[in-house]
């Protein structure tokens, strides 16, 4: 969805674009967008903030390594120098894409946030300016719907195949670089709450204890499927999860 009042890009449409890169998801996705954009004939270009991130980007790239507080005229002079007309971030309340997407936005750059949205697992949402509470996506229900009348159904056919062996590797991969990059990127800021490693040993630990109780929930679930009308509600986020600190006031999900 587009609304009407999508900033302007810098230049005019089918013109080559210039698009930056920050945070991305702990995987190769950035890399693969970028590379299908370079295909299409526009520039690439991505800031570093920690050695995750230079893990896995492989295309043209500038390492920051300064503090948040000098974050903002940094990435001001790199969008001026580039002419970047697009800013592409995942996560859009993270510390360092709100300051990169204020200094985007008073240049008329478009500023893109990608999120594991909301559908998963086989979607990755991309919107203008923001997500949930920050999202331009119309509200009121019967706008909802004229919109719907002019698409069809979606194509709800399974695309995502990856293992989840796979995953965890790569956000081990990820992590244990950023950890242990902090000599490269002393002042880089996480927008976690818990160290990682602290939560890998909360995955052990449930894994763990699902191990050893896999009978009785069998049998739980059971004896609710047999319950007509019951119901039970279980929230899927993660106690620490972004995004309801950043769109509620609450400073976790409990």
């Amino acid at each position: 969805y587009r609304a009407a009042d999508t900033p302007r890009p810098r230049i005019a449409a089918g013109r080559s674009r210039v698009f930056l890169f920050l945070e991305g998801p702990m995987s190769t996705f950035f890399t693969e967008l970028g590379r299908a954009l370079l295909a299409r004939g526009h520039r690439v270009h991505r800031v570093n903030l920690n050695l995750g991130d230079q893990l896995f980007w492989r295309l043209p790239a500038t390492n920051y390594r300064g503090r948040l507080d000098e974050w903002r005229p940094f990435v001001a002079r790199i969008m001026d120098e580039h002419e970047v007309t697009d800013l592409v971030v995942f996560g859009d309340r993270r510390p360092y894409h709100l300051i990169a997407a204020e200094e985007a936005r008073a240049r008329g750059i478009a500023v893109l946030c990608a999120e594991l949205g909301y559908v998963r697992p086989d979607w990755t949402t991309l919107e203008y300016d923001g997500m949930s509470t920050y999202s331009r996506f119309p509200r009121d229900p019967a706008a909802i719907r004229e919109l719907a009348r002019h698409f069809g159904p979606p194509d709800l056919d399974a695309r995502f195949h990856t293992p989840f062996r796979l995953l965890a590797a790569l956000d081990v991969a990820y992590n244990t670089a950023r950890v242990f990059g902090r000599l490269l990127y002393p002042h880089y800021r996480w927008h976690g709450i818990d160290h990682p490693f602290r939560e890998y040993a909360g995955w052990l630990v449930t894994v763990t204890r699902q191990s050893l109780t896999r009978a009785q929930r069998t049998a739980a679930k059971a004896r609710l499927a047999a319950a007509l009308g019951s119901y039970f509600l279980f929230p899927l986020q993660l106690a620490t999860d972004f995004q309801i600190r950043a769109h509620s006031p609450f400073t976790d999900a409990r």
